[in-house]
């Protein structure tokens, strides 16, 4: 299932026609961000200077760890969009889980104007259009102390948790804080940043699949070096 971008206000995008290019790129750019479950379970909805990011549950009870799941993933593709914005000097007003009576609906956000982007935030931006997804998950590598703490960094500021194994090969181990939609969606946000992280350009970072029985919305993710075996530096 790949996600969904619709535009229901015509009368808003005319209005607002440099917003909505934006917000539209952002929501594109979204699609390219890592997911747990395979899938990119979202629909944006753009009109002008807004976009809503809602969860496409298909179903899945609210409270499941399937559903925990999905919303890491949204937490992925909103943080990819949001890099963009930041990267393009859009102003954004976010609002994270807008309505109490609906757990499906992730995101409002408002481009409240337009600034200078940040040097870091163009780079990221860059990264954003750089970033692909291996066709095979990559073996395990050894990976510089400095980075996987560059990564912890990331994950404790966007309010994650990142477990890193002591042999600093395998696989790392990615938690929310706490187990509600707010954490799930900060675990997600992690999992993007992470993948972005200047730290990271010469190494591959990509979730971990699991088995649909696993529960939680805990995710693991693997580091390794591109195929032509250029080895990682460390920031």
């Amino acid at each position: 299932m790949m996600s969904t971008i619709v535009f229901p206000d015509r009368a808003a995008s005319a209005r607002h026609a440099r917003a909505e290019q934006c917000l539209a790129r952002a929501a594109a750019a979204a699609a390219k961000a890592p997911v747990v479950g395979g899938a990119r379970p979202w629909c944006w909805q753009l009109a002008g200077d807004t976009a809503v990011l809602s969860l496409v549950t298909r179903g899945r009870a609210a409270g499941t760890s399937r559903f925990a799941q999905d919303v890491v993933d949204c937490g992925s593709g909103l943080q990819h969009a949001l890099t963009v914005l930041a990267g393009t000097g859009a102003e954004v007003a976010l609002d994270l889980f807008p309505d109490a009576t609906r757990p499906d609906l992730i995101a409002s956000l408002r481009i409240t104007g337009f600034g200078v982007a940040t040097p870091a935030a163009v780079r990221a931006h860059r990264a954003v259009s750089l970033h692909t997804h291996p066709a095979a998950l990559p073996g395990r590598a050894t990976v510089p102390g400095p980075v996987w703490a560059s990564l912890q960094r990331i994950a404790t500021t966007i309010g994650a948790r990142l477990s890193v194994p002591g042999t600093r090969t395998g696989d790392a181990l990615v938690e929310p804080i706490d187990d509600t939609p707010a954490g799930w969606l900060n675990a997600g946000r992690a999992l993007s940043a992470m993948a972005l992280a200047p730290s990271m350009d010469r190494l591959i970072l990509a979730p971990v699949r699991r088995a649909p029985s696993d529960t939680g919305a805990a995710f693991t993710i693997r580091l390794a070096v591109p195929a032509d075996g250029t080895a990682p530096a460390a920031p």
